[in-house]
């Protein structure tokens, strides 16, 4: 089976709440014993018309999750329902990322071939708080949590195979290629990583045996102009291979798992061996995630543990709250107010020659609200939720819309956020670092 085929499969992992409502489609059964057909069953011509068809409040047609839109939903599930190799692999094993009431239990698949017997498991990118939040600790730990949830899953199964192929998208990429590395199986024959982050130096130190041994196997997928794979340190024997991104509407769908697939108008080109989907290869990511990989290697090798630990807690809470929870209020308060966070990452920043990081880090809320362009935009923007610990939408505008924020409020509430939750948002000094005024100008030393 290809490696597009296989990265095609991946995209059942995200088929979440909003997908399927999108569908509107209520019973989604990952059960042992059923086929890829007989999991997509429930996605007649009827419910992918729909998806086809969707639009959000904001008349939009991506859908939350994995930002992909209704139309290349569609075409994603009609393809793999009437594919003759993805259709009949066979559910071995289904479990959630996480225990919660109402998400389908499609985080971690074990899929059976049931022509040659070989096994898939494919693992989903980042779902919830939590995960966003293990992201970050990969910056200082050599194994994380959900690194070891995602081990334990392939040795539950692997015993039942011969030959066992790994794929993931994003973390699920992550947690794809340390399986290959930490498991050192002769089993695994493969591992398909899309988009993954790297690792710590101390994974990669800890592991450079099983490194040497099994790093080959990786084949890395990477959308050039992706913003995900260039953080940490990717596997340093691995097979990198950039690709062309397809269909982009929006910036967050750079990170798509469907965006590195040829397509046109909802319909991806299967030109490849067997009808396989296709990737269309380019030289080397572009300029602007370099700037961010090598800033990334840059943090990994100039902090020291403490201060790594202090730039992960900020970032996973930062973005645990926003992107995992939509708490945005939350996510801007912790962005705002954490100074020993701000201090130490807008250090690193002037250091590094950042210097237009960070006048972002070092202003006061309304300063980065306005450099966001979030007060002065003509028609209201919707900031966040649970204001006051109350589930209630905020909108800046200029104060003179009845019923809205002014940028007053929004202050307030911001401040207000950060009072009510010291245990989510450390309120404290920074430590005298010399940075220099926000307003001055900085170079690279």
């Amino acid at each position: 089976m290809t490696d597009e085929k296989l990265a095609l499969l991946e995209h059942i992992t995200y088929i979440d709440e909003h997908v399927l409502a999108a569908a509107d489609v209520k019973d989604f059964d990952i059960s042992k014993g059923n086929s890829v057909a007989e999991i997509l069953s429930k996605f007649t011509d009827e419910k992918l018309d729909k998806l086809r068809n969707y639009k959000d409040k904001d008349n939009q047609s991506i859908i939350d999750g994995a930002f992909v839109s209704g139309e290349d939903w569609a075409n994603i599930i009609e393809t793999l329902k009437n594919d003759p190799e993805l259709s009949q692999l066979e559910v071995v094993a289904a479990e959630p990322v996480k225990k919660a009431k109402g998400l389908p239990p499609n985080g971690q698949i074990c899929y059976k071939d049931t022509t040659t017997n070989q096994g898939i498991i494919t693992y989903k990118g980042t779902d919830r708080y939590d995960e966003w939040d293990d992201n970050f600790k990969g910056l200082y730990e050599q194994d994380t949590t959900s690194q070891k949830e995602a081990l334990a899953f392939f040795e539950k199964y692997e015993g039942q195979f011969d030959d066992v192929v790994l794929v993931g998208h994003s973390k699920g990429a992550n947690k794809a290629m340390y399986v290959d590395i930490v498991a050192d199986s002769d089993k695994i024959s493969r591992c398909i990583a899309m988009d993954g982050q790297g690792f710590s130096n101390k994974f990669l130190e800890a592991y450079k045996d099983e490194i040497s041994r099994q790093g080959t196997k990786i084949t890395n997928y990477s959308v050039d102009s992706d913003y995900v794979h260039v953080l940490m340190k990717q596997i340093p024997n691995a097979e990198q291979k950039y690709c062309k991104p397809f269909g982009i509407k929006n910036v967050l769908q750079y990170h798509s798992p469907f965006a590195m697939f040829k397509s046109e108008n909802g319909k991806m080109e299967l030109s490849g061996p067997n009808n396989s989907p296709v990737f269309v290869n380019t030289k080397n990511e572009s300029k602007e995630v370099q700037v961010l990989r090598d800033f990334s290697n840059y943090l990994m090798d100039n902090c020291n543990d403490k201060e790594l630990k202090i730039i992960a807690d900020y970032l996973g809470r930062v973005t645990g709250e926003g992107i995992g929870e939509k708490h945005y209020l939350k996510a801007f308060a912790h962005l705002c107010f954490d100074k020993l966070g701000r201090g130490v990452l807008t250090e690193k920043a002037i250091t590094y020659g950042m210097k237009e990081m960070a006048p972002y880090i070092l202003c006061d809320p309304v300063s980065l609200a306005n450099s966001m362009s979030l007060s002065n935009s003509k028609e209201n923007t919707v900031i966040g939720e649970q204001a006051s610990n109350k589930e209630q939408k905020l909108s800046i505008n200029n104060g003179d819309s009845k019923g809205k924020m002014s940028m007053a409020d929004w202050k307030a509430a911001i401040a207000n956020e950060a009072n009510a939750n010291n245990k989510a948002v450390r309120d404290v000094q920074t430590p005298e670092r010399n940075l220099p005024n926000k307003t001055s100008g900085w170079s690279r030393s």
